[in-house]
This record gives C-alpha cells, structure tokens and sequence, in this order.
C-alpha cells in the first residue's frame, strides 16, 4: 500500500512531459502598515452641579379638638313606694305595729287576696314581741280556728297576755268568757274582775268599756257580798300592776 502511494507522488512531479516541474518559490511582500496613531481624546470632565432642592415645609394640619357634649343620663325614677310595700317592707325588719296592719289587710282581704293563714301568721309575729292588740286578735283565731288550728286553751292564753298589758277589749273578752263558761269553766267572781277593769276604760260611753259596763250589774248581781269583796280587791291588785305595765311600755318608746 505504501508503494503505490510512492508511485503516485513521482508521477505527479514528472508531469505530462515527463520532466519534472521546478518548484518556484513563492515570494510574498510583506505588507507593512504604518501604524495609525492618533491623538487620544481627552474629554473634559462633566461637572454636573448639585440640584438643590429647596426643602419642602408642610404646614401642621391642626385639627379642631372634638368636643363632645357630655352624656347625661336621665335620673332613674323609681315608682314611689306604695302603703302596702311599706307596711311589708317595714313588717320584715321586725316591726310589730306593720305586722299587726298586715295581718288584719290579710284577715280581711283589702289590697291583697284573703288568707287567714298569712293573717294568722302576722298576728302572730307581733304578739310574740308584746303588741297587745295583737294578742287579743290571736286569741280570737284560736277560739274560732281560723288560720289556725282551734284551740280554747290557746285562745284564752292570749286574751290573758293581751289583758294584762292593759287591752280593754282582751279584758272585755275575758270577762265574757268567764260569765258565759265559753272555753273556760264558769266563774262569775272572775268575770266580774276583768268587766270591772274593762269598764274602768271606758270614754264617752264608747268602745269595750261602754259593753263592760252593760254586762257587770248582772254579773254582780250573781256574786255574794264576800265574794264581792274579794272580787274589788283583785280588781284593786290587776288595775294597778296593769298600769305598772303600761308604764313600763312607755320607758321602752
């Protein structure tokens, strides 16, 4: 492979006419170029001048100050309390009269519905603290039973206390139970006793003294001249230990 490729070589220098061709060599100018110089521009420099700005002054925004009215709030008005939220009112806090004025208002239904229980109960709280009004109105619902359970024994108990305080009806009330026999054995020189303190308080012929007044000549009448005489000086001993009573009552107001 190498041989022929040889041959084709020296075939190719020898040519058509079988000499071989000279080889010229190949003379090249070489171009010189002068070198361009040129000036190197020089710029001046741009000198920009500072741009003030003038500074901006806002005005202060003043704002109004708000004034606003103040609230007035209306006063409340409280509904004025009426006589019956009093008396209860007053009734609760241990006041015996105000028990006494509930009792009867529920004893006999004005303002508030009938309840002879809530009478009783009423009654009861200011008889308890000494009211003798009151006592004598317990021992009426006790002999009748109403609001509570009927009890003589009980009744009389309270027409005694109630008596004794100086309550012309509790002693016109004793009188008559005693004259009559109603809850208690008959006993005229008894009844003679508490008609006689009753009708000691008696006013213009008026009242529970004026009644005691009525029923005692006939009690009298029943009596004998000792047991008159025992009777007026028990009459004496009551009346004033019962004024003794009184007395002491008002120390306390």
């Amino acid at each position: 492979m190498r041989v022929a490729l040889l041959v084709l070589f020296v075939a190719g220098l020898v040519g058509c006419n079988g000499k071989p061709q000279e080889a010229r060599p190949e003379t090249t100018e070489s171009v010189i170029t002068e070198r361009v110089v040129t000036d190197p521009v020089i710029s001046e420099p741009v000198v920009s001048e500072p741009v003030v700005s003038e500074p901006v002054v806002s005005e202060p925004v003043v704002s109004e100050p708000e004034v606003s009215e103040p609230e007035v709030s209306e006063p409340e008005v409280s509904e004025p309390e009426t006589e019956l939220e009093k008396m209860l009112r007053l009734a609760e806090h241990g006041d015996a009269q105000a028990q006494f004025d509930l009792g009867s208002r529920y004893g006999a239904g004005l303002d508030v519905p009938r309840d002879d229980a809530e009478s009783a109960k009423w009654f009861r709280q200011a008889a308890d603290q000494g009211l003798a009004k009151a006592q004598h109105f317990l021992g009426i619902r006790y002999e009748n039973g109403v609001g509570v359970p009927k009890d003589k024994a009980e009744a009389l108990k309270w027409y005694r206390q109630a008596a004794d305080q100086g309550d012309a009806n509790a002693q016109l009330t004793l009188g008559l139970r005693y004259a009559f026999g109603e809850g208690v054995p008959r006993d005229s020189a008894e009844a003679y006793v508490w008609l006689s303190i009753a009708a000691a308080n008696h006013s213009l012929n008026l009242g529970p003294g004026a009644r005691a007044k009525k029923y005692l000549p006939k009690v009298k009448a029943l009596l004998t001249p000792e047991q008159l005489v025992e009777a007026q000086k028990r009459v004496t001993q009551l009346s004033e230990q019962i004024n003794a009573n009184k007395d002491k009552d008002k120390d306390k107001d």
